[in-house]
């Protein structure tokens, strides 16, 4: 039943990005990762009003970005007429690759918690049921935004914080993954600390 849930609710979320992506925000936030340096990722000087999305966008987006030639050739992007210059939508499908890979490991990760959690099979239908449909998670899977990645960092750091980690290399792991959630986004503090103090 879960399968099947994570299966419409992937359909739901290929069909709102082919629909309604890029939108101008994704543009804006193009436009800046592409004119960004390796060197400059916690100088995040590209303030553009969602608190932050250096350097975890920029991480995230690197390897997409230096394959398509975008550091060594940026395209020409006018943000208010929505007119990107030689990309079309297989290029921004390209770009979202990362995305749809953070997309599906959160609903193995929701899987896992519930698991880990204990809870109860009707409870992991609903944690599915409302994953997979809700409008924000489903319009917001696989943009260019910062806001695609939190809710995949937010179940994993549930799932590190409720394992009991007695080996070193555990504790390493959960260090690492709280750094990089604080220094993906302004929430990453909450999603990365809520979890250890409710545990």
């Amino acid at each position: 039943i879960c399968f099947t849930i994570f299966l419409l609710g992937m359909w739901l979320r290929v069909d709102t990005y082919n629909n309604r992506h890029p939108d101008k925000d994704e543009l804006f936030e193009l436009r800046n990762l592409q004119d960004k340096k390796m060197s400059s990722i916690l100088n995040n000087k590209a303030f553009y009003g969602d608190h932050t999305s250096f350097p975890g966008e920029y991480l995230a987006y690197y390897l997409p970005l230096k394959m398509m030639g975008l550091f060594e050739k940026p395209v020409g992007i006018d943000v208010d007429r929505m007119v990107v210059e030689r990309l079309s939508k297989g290029h921004f499908w390209a770009l979202a690759i990362p995305k749809v890979i953070f997309c599906v490991l959160s609903f193995w990760l929701l899987w896992l918690c519930c698991k880990t959690l204990g809870v109860s099979g009707a409870g992991t239908i609903l944690a599915f049921l409302i994953y997979s449909f809700n409008l924000h998670l489903v319009y917001h899977a696989f943009e260019m935004r910062p806001y695609s990645v939190l809710p995949f960092l937010a179940l994993l750091n549930l799932f590190l914080a409720s394992k009991d980690m007695k080996s070193r290399w555990g504790e390493v792991l959960h260090g690492v993954v709280v750094f990089l959630t604080c220094i993906y986004h302004a929430y990453g503090p909450l999603i990365a600390f809520l979890p250890i103090i409710f545990f």
